[in-house]
């Protein structure tokens, strides 16, 4: 039903579908179901919103309207949609999106792995929504049969019981926010699992390709890059890092000079600072603080997770160790976070795969209450739906760490 486009404004209708959906999810993934009926079921639900289009999120019109510019010739980084509305000149296809573009006062904020998909759906369907979208589709859908087969091998090189990969590939939140939504979480997702199965058989070069790919599609993997220290060693470490930034620059090179760097980075600098999306921690301390706080106050947050990146660094680490440090890293990030969208929990259930951790499941469950705020216009969040969502998620994660701890103190002796 979500599928066949309940819009986000019937908060009931949704709730009760994605409710059913994720009591239907555990009840899978508490039975000892194959690797090809995993394949199977996670394939048909994501081919069943094929047809559809995205119901929950407008995103879609902004990466029809960037991919548009990209083909005809101009580059998306370089005007924000306003001027091309008032200067179309020649330009086609631009006219039908610019009403439904939830940012039309900001510059292009998505990577290079991000615009190139979105001019081969402009090139295919030049106008429209349907076929453009349906093509994006086929592409994310590619990108999470990609994930099932890396993840399948990783988790045996790791002696892990193959069928871990339910938890990712079958979950609803995943589904509707990669397949249903055109969000590209899933195919950083896809390469970050590439990253780390190469890490693992020692193919670091071709890991650190994977891991631009991933940073090129979303920048968060940028965070992970220090903790390959204790891992790799200096020297490797260093290589590792070089390679990332030579395979990402050349990624970025068709659309970047020194104006595009500054206006990519001002458009996401305003919107970590003009957006408040189910936050917790930062949206205490502008509460007490007030708004004028907000630019030092989201300073010091992101502080956190890098300080927890530094120290980390330097700590002894295995493989597994790596992993778990990176699923932490990430997790604290988005606590200190002003914005926290569903389809941003998509790569840490991919890395929950190997950890199997209840916390995020239950964080993938909750977090859908969060659309309870587009009931109405404009938009109102519940105070109580995210204090509930993040009293329930961090006691929940602070058992899960602790008991991961014990464990791998366990382990150790």
């Amino acid at each position: 039903m979500i599928a066949l486009a309940i819009p986000r404004m019937e908060f009931t209708s949704f709730l009760a579908v994605y409710s059913a959906l994720f009591v239907g999810y555990f009840y899978l993934v508490r039975n000892d179901l194959s690797i090809q009926s995993i394949f199977v079921i996670g394939m048909i639900a994501r081919v069943i919103f094929l047809f559809s289009t995205p119901s929950l999120s407008d995103d879609i019109y902004r990466f029809l309207w960037d991919g548009r510019l990209w083909v005809q010739g101009e580059n998306p980084f370089q005007h924000i949609p306003q001027y091309f509305n008032e200067n179309q000149g020649n330009l086609i296809g631009l006219d039908e999106l610019y009403p439904k573009l939830n940012s039309k006062q900001y510059f292009a904020i998505y990577p290079p792995i991000n615009q190139f998909i979105f001019g081969i759906a402009a090139l295919i369907a030049p106008l429209g929504f349907f076929k453009a979208q349906f093509v994006i589709k086929i592409i994310l859908i590619a990108g999470e049969v990609l994930l099932f087969q890396y993840a399948v091998k990783l988790l045996k090189h790791l002696n892990k019981n193959r069928a871990l990969v339910a938890l990712y590939f079958l979950n609803p939140l995943v589904i509707i926010e990669v397949t249903g939504n055109l969000h590209f979480e899933g195919l950083m997702a896809t390469f970050l699992i590439m990253a780390f199965y190469y890490l693992k058989t020692e193919r670091w070069a071709v890991s650190a390709v994977f891991m631009a790919f991933g940073v090129c599609t979303k920048l968060i993997p940028l965070l992970y890059l220090p903790l390959v220290l204790p891992f790799l060693g200096f020297i490797k470490t260093t290589k590792y890092i070089s390679i990332v930034g030579i395979v990402s620059a050349l990624l970025f090179i068709p659309f970047m000079n020194l104006e595009l760097a500054l206006n990519m980075l001002n458009s996401i600098d305003l919107y970590f600072q003009s957006f408040i999306f189910n936050s917790f921690v930062y949206s205490i301390l502008i509460d007490i603080s007030g708004d004028e706080s907000k630019k030092w106050i989201a300073f010091v947050l992101a502080l956190v997770p890098a300080f927890a990146v530094l120290r980390l660094a330097f700590k002894n680490s295995n493989f597994e160790n790596l992993m778990q440090r990176s699923f932490w890293v990430h997790s604290l990030y988005y606590f200190f976070s002003a914005v926290v969208h569903p389809w941003y929990l998509v790569t840490l259930l991919a890395l929950n795969i190997f950890q199997e951790l209840k916390y995020i499941l239950v964080w993938s469950y909750l977090i859908g209450l969060t659309y309870f705020t587009y009931r109405t216009l404009p938009y109102e969040e519940s105070s109580f739906i995210i204090a509930l969502e993040y009293v329930v998620v961090i006691t929940w994660g602070l058992i899960d760490f602790f008991r991961s701890r014990k464990k791998q103190a366990v382990a150790t002796h």
